[in-house]
């Protein structure tokens, strides 16, 4: 090795050992941090996930099917960070430590967190207690057969809920390769394959908007204020498209079962009604709750009767014809209805798209008018 490689190769290791006491020395001052405004989940599974990735390297291939909810989204978070080498992982990790806490603020820090505590408030979004014990294995159902979707949703209606201010800043603080949308991929299918068309879809669109308001203009807030009403609109056609595949592969699942037995599917009828149908009525119900955005709201009034079919196959399930005829009728249901998931549905979605740009626009002259 020549003089100028041994240098090299000091310098190198000199620069990833002062990486890893920042990191250490930030994981610290994370732990005692007390934040002026409750972080959203999506942030805290962002931190979780880089801080995981940094100390374990890439996750392992699954994660084992009876894992509760919370477990799943932490593991889908930690894949998604996959490749990632450590020293990046952590300096990644203290930089998004940074930018959390100049949009949450610090109930001890300095003045600017205390000007940040009205004008960058993203609240929870999450299931109440009851929901949450329902999802977490301590309930009467068991893990759900599509975690990567149905366990996604409460994390994408936090998201959705998250204020235009602190969207604002947000954005500002973010550099173009490093965009929220640019990180997902399709849950409700394996990416590059048919059935994940339509979020992929939908992912492609929204991570070429961000990317475009990153790249060209990060510091101009009248853009992201007009592009914050399309954020939310997307976030919500997102959790649409989510609850409508789960309804069609568990309708397709039952039949299937119904037909070549518990053993050629690998699950019993029992099984899908508690790990699929049921936690799709409770997580389309769950949209209309108070707490919700107003996008969220409104997809879980269109998502209505997706809640419908879900309680009657579920009450046919329980009566005299047992689970095998709530089963059928589910089936039968969604079969009867397609024309209302195909047809009307996504008119609907074009609609509040076009509503968003109106809104868009709306924000972005107020954010002119007040600069």
């Amino acid at each position: 090795m020549t003089a100028s490689e041994q240098s090299s190769a000091r310098n190198e290791s000199t620069s990833s050992n002062l990486v890893e006491s920042s990191f250490q020395a930030k994981f610290l001052t994370m732990k005692s941090w007390k934040p002026s405004n409750t972080p959203s989940n999506r942030d805290r599974l962002e931190l979780y996930a880089l801080h995981t990735q940094a100390v374990s390297g890439d996750a392992f291939a699954n994660i084992q099917h009876n894992s509760s909810v919370a477990d799943k989204a932490k593991f889908t978070a930690w894949r998604n960070k996959r490749g990632i080498p450590s020293v990046e992982a952590m300096r990644l990790y203290i930089n998004e430590c940074d930018r959390q806490t100049r949009v949450y603020g610090n109930n001890i820090g300095n003045s600017q967190s205390t000007s940040l505590k009205n004008s960058a408030t993203t609240p929870m979004n999450t299931p109440n207690q009851s929901s949450m014990a329902a999802s977490n294995g301590s309930s009467e159902y068991g893990s759900i057969l599509t975690p990567r979707g149905l366990a996604a949703i409460p994390l994408l209606c936090a998201a959705s809920s998250e204020h235009r201010e602190a969207y604002i800043v947000r954005m500002t603080n973010t550099n173009a390769s490093n965009g929220w949308w640019c990180k997902q991929e399709p849950l409700c299918a394996d990416p590059g394959t048919y059935l994940a068309i339509p979020e992929t879809v939908l992912l492609q669109l929204s991570t070429w908007i961000e990317s475009l308001a990153l790249s060209y203009a990060q510091q101009i807030k009248f853009v992201h204020s007009f592009i914050c009403p399309i954020h939310r609109v997307f976030l919500a056609l997102w959790v649409q498209i989510i609850l409508v595949s789960t309804l069609f592969n568990s309708a397709f699942l039952s039949m299937k079962t119904l037909l070549y037995g518990a053993k050629s599917t690998g699950v019993s009828i029992r099984q899908i009604f508690d790990e699929e149908i049921v936690p799709c009525g409770r997580a389309a119900r769950g949209l209309c709750e108070p707490h919700q955005a107003v996008t969220i709201r409104l997809t879980g009034l269109i998502l209505l009767p997706l809640v419908c079919l879900c309680d009657v196959a579920a009450v046919v399930g329980s009566g005299v014809v047992g689970l095998p005829g709530g089963a059928v009728v589910f089936a039968a249901s969604a079969v009867l209805t397609w024309w209302y998931w195909l047809m009307i549905l996504p008119p609907i979605g074009f609609w509040l798209l076009f509503f968003s740009l109106w809104a868009g626009g709306c924000f972005s002259i107020i954010e002119l008018a007040g600069s």
